[in-house]
């Protein structure tokens, strides 16, 4: 049964730390392929930065190009409205009936996985990667959760490379040329000074 990772998020940027931990994954077979899924309007989230979605799937697109274990779904970025990750796993659902779709997520995430739209739900119809950075204590021991899913989750956590950056950080030091080719992957790089985007 292939075990396909669904990796959603804003990445606005995409940057080499979203990259380099889904590879992580699957090159240590615990996947065997990742679908990036950028979000229309996430719910719990804000879009500080005026990029359309669009132009955030183009730069997903741009950056995961060179890798033949992954892929890039546009199907929340179609749907429009608020993008809740139980409709985009019920859609996938029939798309893959047989598969083993196992949604990734950093353990911030995890301990707000209370705060996802029908968790319960969702946590009956899908696995769970819980990426830990190297070197981190965290856990998943959330009080909120129904103890099932905190079980579950809990059991999910895998440790992954740390990789010292986030998109809001890529936003803030946009003239910093060194800071962004360090990492942002090339393409991504080429497509934000070509577009002025985030200035």
């Amino acid at each position: 049964m292939p075990r396909i990772g669904l990796f959603g998020g804003t990445f606005n940027p995409i940057h080499n730390g979203h990259i380099l931990c889904p590879e992580n994954l699957v090159k240590r077979n615990i996947l065997d392929k990742v679908i990036f899924i950028p979000s229309y309007m996430p719910p719990l989230k804000k879009n500080p930065a005026n990029i359309s979605p669009e132009m955030r799937l183009e730069m997903v697109r741009l950056a995961v190009s060179p890798y033949p274990f992954f892929q890039v779904s546009d199907m929340e970025i179609k749907r429009q409205g608020t993008s809740y990750t139980i409709d985009t796993v019920k859609q996938l659902r029939q798309a893959y009936p047989k598969d083993d779709l196992t949604i990734i997520l950093g353990t911030d995430w995890g301990m707000r996985f209370h705060e996802w739209k029908d968790y319960e739900a969702l946590s009956e119809i899908v696995n769970f990667v819980v990426m830990q950075r190297e070197g981190s204590k965290e856990d998943m021991d959330n009080p909120l959760l129904s103890e099932p899913v905190r079980k579950k989750l809990a059991g999910a956590i895998v440790s992954v490379p740390a990789v010292p950056v986030s998109s809001s950080e890529i936003r803030k030091k946009i003239n910093d040329k060194a800071f962004l080719r360090k990492y942002l992957p090339e393409k991504v790089y080429r497509y934000i000074e070509e577009k002025k985007l985030y200035q």
